[in-house]
């Protein structure tokens, strides 16, 4: 055997122990629950991640120009020094750029999809923290109840 500490579990089994001692549907709650050590003390934080696209693969956009003309469907690179999907710092918190204007003006957002000033947002006010990549990754506080107030009360089950 390759790893014999790995077993086999199944959504069935999660819900069982899950609804058997009381937790809250959530996937940080599932990722406990397979874990087998409900005694275990969970962490407070979770990683939320995102996989998002490195390059635009679409060369024209859908409509013609007047005169049968193509436009092509590039946005530039770099707008005021900022790319497409780098973190930044506003008004304390982490966010993501997700859409650029030449004017200077961002749509930030994490990675649930909340925005920041529920439109635009000056890059004047923004703090570059790290370029983008491929694969978007933010830390958030998760506070489980404690394990006393959801019940549970038994030992590793097998």
């Amino acid at each position: 055997m390759i790893y014999p500490n790995v077993k086999m579990t199944f959504g069935y089994t999660t819900k069982n122990n899950r609804i058997r001692n009381n937790i809250e549907k959530s996937h940080s709650s599932d990722a406990y629950c397979i874990t087998g050590n409900l005694n275990a003390k969970r962490n407070e934080e979770i990683f939320i991640q995102k996989f998002v696209r490195k390059n635009n693969r679409s060369l024209f956009k859908a409509n013609q120009l007047k005169g049968g003309r193509w436009k092509a469907n590039k946005a530039p690179y770099e707008v005021l020094g900022y790319r497409l999907y780098d973190k930044v710092k506003a008004e304390g918190e982490e966010w993501y750029i997700f859409g650029r204007r030449n004017t200077g003006y961002f749509d930030l957002r994490d990675l649930t999809g909340n925005k920041l000033n529920k439109s635009s947002y000056s890059y004047k006010k923004t703090i570059l923290l790290e370029r983008n990549k491929t694969l978007l990754t933010e830390r958030r506080k998760h506070i489980p109840p404690p394990l006393s107030e959801v019940g549970v009360s038994c030992a590793l089950v097998r």
